[in-house]
């Protein structure tokens, strides 16, 4: 579902997907194959290097995206570190990033990638650029230079899931194709019949995409603990 999601948001010409567990990734391919060009990547590395989209929702405890890895122009969104522990992105690549926007910064300087990155001392609080929030209400602009290296920490904030249940649970109160979009990457939540569920994930992604005039950072999975399980994804444009 925030595959979709993503899909949703960017004309995106192909996904490659990421798994420490093959067979998890494969599942994933099988299921998007019908609506976009999908593959599995076999390692990381050169998978973050192709793309120029990172989409990152796991559980790992060391970071997994290098900054060596991250070319100009690549936008990365982090969105799995709901706990002190957890880190999915170098410090080094924080630090490197022409533009770092939180969800809420007092947050992710306890919880999010940014905690890490002030413990290890190659930045402060003072370096990021803003909140998602800037860039929803057009406060901030996102990317305005094709070079930059655009960086998303996002711990999950509440009124944020309250945007995207909204739809979910009234949907009667929006129009059949409704998506927000400030929200819809972080969609990933489905209804039931008795009850909202979140699905599962476990993996990055990666994406291939028509090229655009501007990137904003994007939000990725909601912050229930059945989404924090682990998958980065890449998008590439042309």
């Amino acid at each position: 579902l925030t595959a979709r999601a993503l899909l949703a948001q960017h004309p995106l010409e192909r996904l490659t997907i990421w798994n420490r567990t093959a067979s998890r990734a494969q599942a994933l391919t099988r299921e998007l194959g019908g609506e976009i060009e999908t593959r599995v990547a076999t390692a990381l590395e050169e998978a973050v290097r192709e793309h120029r989209i990172v989409v990152c929702v796991t559980s790992s405890t060391a970071p997994l995206i290098k900054a060596a890895w991250v070319a100009p122009g690549t936008h990365v969104t982090s969105a799995g570190t709901g706990s002190p522990e957890k880190v999915e992105l170098e410090p080094a690549l924080l630090a490197k990033a022409d533009k770092l926007f939180a969800d809420r910064v007092v947050q992710t300087e306890r919880y999010g990638n940014l905690h890490h990155a002030i413990e290890a001392g190659v930045l402060t609080r003072r370096r990021v650029t803003g909140e998602l929030g800037d860039l929803a209400a057009g406060r901030l602009p996102g990317r305005e230079r094709p070079e930059e290296i655009t960086v998303a920490d996002l711990t999950g904030v509440g009124v944020q899931d309250a945007a995207i249940a909204e739809p979910v649970v009234e949907p009667s109160a929006r129009p059949p194709s409704f998506v927000p979009r400030t929200t819809a990457a972080k969609s990933a939540c489905a209804p039931s019949r008795r009850r909202t569920r979140c699905a599962p994930l476990s993996m990055p992604m990666f994406a291939r995409r028509a090229p655009v005039a501007r990137c904003r950072p994007m939000s990725g999975a909601p912050s229930c603990a059945a989404s924090r399980t682990g998958w980065p994804w890449i998008a590439k444009r042309w």
